[in-house]
């Protein structure tokens, strides 16, 4: 950490996190980098990821499943890429969080503030503007902030509130590693040749064919 935690997460905020780089070649930047996020309890962002995360890898979803779920049109330079990142990374954060917000599960977060309510705005000259009463976004508290993200700042990976101007946190500093080295990197599950998802990703081909659903309730006191 670079800054005051207390400073740079204020009060009003329940929700920060950084972009990813997967899709900045096709200027589709949908993944969030989930090696820092910052959260309120019993957030829907989390609640929904979990939800997609345990209820695809429960049902041995391959790539082929996941172009599926990204249906219509996904970008499948960043899914057949990145397909590693769609298990529990940052890919499958990004889409979980577009499925909150109603909109393609691929769509491009911007660095700043989120606008919940987004697709509403964009739709309010031609439909009638409806919120179901269970509509996830109705619990979401405070501001939902997506940080700026630059690998080679100054020869660091660097994450930066830009509306604060504020520099988060720092990460691989040259020639500084204290992570014990792991039996087998998640990379290794990636098939350059092959469909992602059928070997070594999964410990048998057994699938759940059920799914699981996380509710919130609030309860108040």
């Amino acid at each position: 950490l670079e800054s005051n935690l207390d400073e740079m997460i204020a009060d009003d905020v329940g929700f920060m996190v950084p972009i990813d780089e997967p899709g900045l070649k096709v200027n589709r930047r949908s993944c969030l980098w989930n090696g820092l996020i910052a959260v309120a309890p019993g957030h829907p962002f989390i609640a929904q990821t979990i939800e997609i995360v345990v209820n695809n890898i429960r049902n041995r979803f391959t790539s082929v499943d996941y172009d599926d779920m990204l249906c219509p049109d996904p970008v499948m330079h960043v899914s057949h890429s990145f397909d590693t990142l769609f298990t529990c990374g940052p890919c499958i954060f990004g889409a979980s969080l577009n499925k909150v917000l109603g909109r393609h599960m691929q769509s491009q977060f911007e660095v700043g503030e989120i606008d919940l309510w987004q697709v509403q705005r964009d739709n309010a000259n031609t439909h009638n503007i409806e919120v179901n009463s269970d509509d996830p976004r109705l619990s979401i508290p405070g501001r939902s902030i997506i940080l700026k993200q630059n690998k080679n700042d100054m020869g660091a990976h660097r994450f930066t509130w830009e509306e604060k101007n504020m520099l988060f946190a720092v990460t691989d500093m040259p020639d500084y590693d204290d992570r014990p080295p792991t039996k087998e990197h998640y990379s290794k599950t990636h098939s350059k040749a092959g469909v992602y998802g059928v070997k070594k990703l999964y410990k048998d081909s057994l699938a759940a064919d059920e799914l699981i659903e996380f509710v919130i309730k609030h309860q108040v006191i």
